[in-house]
């Protein structure tokens, strides 16, 4: 009874700037209910972790794996498809997997001769080294994450990086 007719308030306006009106029309879209001060914090973390890994990379030497030729088995669809691109000269790779799942990467797409494979977790920006890495740059190796990321959900992101 202490409770009953107080307003909830949040701290965090999504009305404050075009851009922050656009995310949240697309938070709204997707999920039929206006973001919270703790969706903006976690969307705002994840996009400074991600701009942290593409600061360490050529990212402007991807391209895209649009023909299967890199990520060739587990890349699902829809919403859930994962995604992945090469570096135009080979020496590194990344994909990003919006759902835990075994993939199959076909490591011959890296110069090598040698691939480092590390999952990247989205979510707070640290690297796990794959198990048995590094691997011959030859053929198909099939990659699992090793559970859920530090915030409890199955995005990962796989860094793959040709090493001596």
């Amino acid at each position: 009874k202490t409770a009953q007719g107080m307003y909830l308030t949040d701290s965090w306006y999504w009305n404050q700037s075009p851009e922050a009106s656009a995310w949240a029309r697309r938070f709204f879209d997707k999920h039929k209910r206006m973001p919270t001060s703790f969706h903006a914090g976690d969307y705002s973390a994840t996009l400074q972790y991600l701009k942290s890994l593409f600061d360490s990379l050529a990212w402007w030497t991807l391209t895209p794996d649009t023909g299967g030729t890199l990520l060739t088995s587990g890349v699902g669809t829809g919403s859930g498809r994962a995604a992945a691109a090469r570096a135009s000269d080979g020496s590194f790779a990344v994909l990003y997997l919006p759902s835990s799942r075994t993939i199959a990467v076909n490591l011959g797409q890296l110069t090598g001769p040698n691939v480092r494979a590390r999952w990247y977790d989205p979510t707070n920006g640290t690297y796990s080294t794959v198990s048995g890495s590094p691997f011959a740059a030859s053929g198909s190796r099939n990659f699992t994450p090793t559970g859920n990321n530090a915030r409890g959900f199955g995005d990962w992101v796989l860094v793959l990086d040709s090493a001596p």
